[in-house]
This record gives C-alpha cells, structure tokens and sequence, in this order.
C-alpha cells in the first residue's frame, strides 16, 4: 500500500534567500513590507517615503493602496539614506 509524507523534504543547509524579509508592524502596512524587502530598506525607511513624497498619512486613516501608487513607490531607489526615484535609461 503506498503511503503519504507527512512532512515536507528539508531545505538544504546552503540555502541563502535572494532576499531578507522585512516584517511589516501593522495590518495596513504589508505594501510597504514587501517594498523594503526587495529594496533591502527598512520599513521606517520605505515609509517616511511613502509619506514625505507620496501623502500617505502618517498617522491614518488608511485608504486602499492602488496598484499606480505601489509602483511610483516601488521604483524608487536608495541613495545614502534618501530615496531618489530611477532616472530613465
């Protein structure tokens, strides 16, 4: 009779992730986690953008973050400790 893994085979111990993840601290705030996770910043950092550049407030009330939005945040670059938006190549 075949039988069924109950567990999932181990990640090698070489294993590296192409990214550090970066936790986000409330509920509404997993756009801006995913942001700093690729773009290797911090939270605080992607979020003082979010807010200094783009009015997103800064204490609420929240509202959708629509797809444009995300994107003008997330082509953002770092430089130092301030975001620059990409210049077209």
């Amino acid at each position: 009779m075949a039988t069924t893994p109950t567990a999932a085979p181990s990640i090698t111990q070489n294993f590296k992730p192409a990214f550090t993840r970066i936790p986000q601290k409330e509920s509404f705030d997993c756009w801006l986690a995913c942001i700093a996770t690729i773009a290797g910043k911090t939270l605080d950092e992607v979020r003082a953008v979010a807010v200094d550049r783009f009015r997103h407030p800064a204490q609420g009330p929240y509202t959708f973050m629509d797809d444009s939005k995300i994107a003008v945040v997330s082509a953002l670059e770092l430089h130092g400790n301030r975001m620059e938006r990409k210049k077209a190549q």
